[in-house]
């Protein structure tokens, strides 16, 4: 699972923006002058370049730098959509960071790996491996560097997360590869409409505080012809299958969770969450509803996981 997006509290990047992305794909404006040393990075948070976000600074000073240094109390985020639900798995998301890609190879059984590499397949079998690339609520990373490491990519990818310690936990994985980190809110990325040669997501659009504007998001960002790809859990159909996936996912895995990320409800929000996602025909219809063309989707691992495409024609 993947970091998601806030609604009360507005993103923030951190470090430098890289020389090669262009002036012309994010958009120039202002920086906030209050700013904090993130001592693991030895670089600064600083709003990122968009107008829309002039005041994003306004009290994230503290409220980041509670997220990297300490580890939060237990919450159980809402599976629903909203602003609180965003909050709470934006705290809850920082308190996991340090464990998080050891649960999810643990749980998985190291299938997460294989899952993401087919999402890659998927999206470079629709867009050519050059220019510029989004990966939304990145998490660690790890399908950033699925992508950036292909033999034959030759673009950038820009991967963003509202969670600061998911990216600081990943972030040693790509210092040799085009992979541009930047903490921001996935409803509102600080990017030119139509600058996106290509986009992802890997169990992180569950996670919005609203799925549609997400995926609109998505829409605005891609150029005409681009390709979006989203993996995220679900449920499988057959019933003695699906017996023995909800026995384990709803019973073992908070168990093993909350025992190796020491937090005691985040892997209850998991089993939870994917519950009250819409079923992968109902996600392909939001997808469309969003404006989106050749819009295809399969199961992987018996229904465990679903992997939908689509294309933004106009």
């Amino acid at each position: 699972m993947g970091g998601g997006s806030a609604a009360a509290e507005r993103p923030v990047s951190y470090g430098t923006r890289p020389q090669s992305v262009s002036n012309d794909t994010l958009v120039r404006a202002r920086h906030c002058t209050r700013h904090q040393t993130c001592g693991r990075l030895e670089t600064s948070l600083r709003c990122p370049p968009c107008p829309a976000f002039r005041n994003a600074c306004n009290g994230v000073t503290s409220t980041m730098s509670k997220a990297v240094r300490q580890t939060v109390g237990p919450e159980v985020p809402r599976p629903d959509e909203g602003a609180d639900k965003a909050a709470a798995v934006q705290r809850m998301f920082g308190a996991v960071a340090p464990r998080y890609d050891l649960l999810n190879h643990l749980l998985s059984l190291n299938i997460d790996r294989r899952w993401r590499r087919l999402a890659v397949d998927r999206l470079l079998a629709g867009a050519p491996a050059r220019g510029l690339f989004l990966d939304a609520c990145a998490g660690t990373l790890d399908l950033a560097v699925e992508l950036a490491s292909r033999p034959a990519f030759q673009g950038r990818v820009i991967a963003t997360d509202f969670a600061l310690p998911m990216l600081l936990h990943g972030v040693s994985k790509v210092r040799s590869l085009p992979v541009y980190p930047a903490c921001g809110d996935a409803l509102r990325q600080p990017l030119r409409n139509r600058s996106i040669d290509g986009a992802m997501v890997a169990f992180g659009i569950r996670n919005l505080a609203s799925i549609d504007s997400g995926l609109r998001e998505f829409a605005r960002l891609l150029r005409p012809g681009a390709p979006l790809v989203i993996l995220e859990f679900s449920t499988p159909a057959w019933q003695p299958f699906r017996f023995l996936y909800e026995t384990y996912f709803h019973r073992i895995l908070p168990r093993v969770g909350r025992l190796i990320s020491r937090h005691d409800s985040a892997y209850d929000y998991l089993p939870a969450s994917v519950a009250a996602f819409p079923t992968p025909a109902r996600l392909a219809d939001r997808i469309r509803d969003a404006g989106f063309d050749r819009v295809q989707w399969r199961g992987l691992s018996g229904g465990i996981a679903a992997l939908h495409s689509a294309v933004r024609e106009a």
